[in-house]
C-alpha cells in the first residue's frame, strides 16, 4: 500500500481493511504491531493498550520504507533481522528450530561471516542470548535454544566484512597507484 505523504500508524491499519475476523464489518484494533526498519530494527507498539489509554503514541508518524505488519492473534513467530537474506517476521511451530528459522528467512549473507555470533533477544525481558553459527548447526546444542514468540533474533555484521569493505573502498585508489607507479617507472 502506498501514500502519497508519509502516514501516521492509525491511516496504515485503517486503510488496511481490518476486520473481526473477516465476519463482521466492524474495523477491530489489533493488540500489538511490528514496525520493521530496514533490516536491523524492529519497534513493537502495543497498539490497544496506547489506545485504551488515549496515549498520542499510538498514532504517531512512520517512517519512508516502515513495514508494518499486524500478526494474528493466534499466530506466533520471531522477527529475523540483521544480515539474512529476507529479514522480517517468520512464523512458528512446534517443530521449529534455530536453524529452520534462519533458512526461512533465506539464510545468511556473505557479510555475517565464516562464523557469525547471532543474538536472540526475548522481547519480553530484553535478556540476549549468543549463539555461534556453528552451535546453530550442531542437532545437540541447537536443540537446547527455545524459541519464543515475539523474540528477535539478530545477526550483526561481522568484523571481517566491514574491514573487507574497507578494502573495496581503497581498491581504486590502490589500482590508480600501481598505474602511476608503472607508467612512471616502465
Amino acid at each position: 500500500m502506498y501514500f502519497d505523504g508519509t502516514p501516521t500508524l492509525l491511516e496504515v491499519i485503517t486503510r488496511g481493511g481490518l476486520t473481526n475476523g473477516g465476519v463482521t464489518k466492524m474495523p477491530m484494533v489489533p493488540e500489538q504491531c511490528a514496525i520493521y526498519r530496514g533490516d536491523s530494527q524492529v519497534l513493537w507498539v502495543e497498539l490497544k493498550q496506547l489506545l485504551d489509554t488515549g496515549n498520542a503514541l499510538a498514532d504517531m508518524r512512520l517512517r519512508r520504507d516502515d513495514t508494518v505488519f499486524i500478526p494474528n492473534a493466534q499466530e506466533w513467530f520471531i522477527s529475523v533481522l540483521g544480515q539474512v537474506a529476507h529479514p522480517g517476521a517468520v512464523p512458528l511451530t512446534s517443530a521449529s528450530t534455530l536453524a529452520s528459522v534462519l533458512a526461512e528467512a533465506g539464510g545468511l549473507t556473505d557479510k555475517a561471516g565464516g562464523n557469525a555470533r547471532l543474538q536472540l533477544i526475548d522481547a519480553t525481558t530484553g535478556k540476549i542470548q549468543v549463539i555461534t553459527f556453528k552451535d546453530v548447526l550442531n542437532p545437540a546444542k541447537s536443540n537446547e535454544i527455545r524459541l519464543r514468540a515475539g523474540s528477535i533474533l539478530y545477526v550483526p555484521e561481522s568484523g571481517f566484512s566491514r574491514v573487507g569493505v574497507a578494502l573495496e573502498k581503497l581498491s581504486p585508489l590502490t589500482n590508480l597507484a600501481t598505474v602511476t607507479m608503472l607508467a612512471v617507472h616502465p
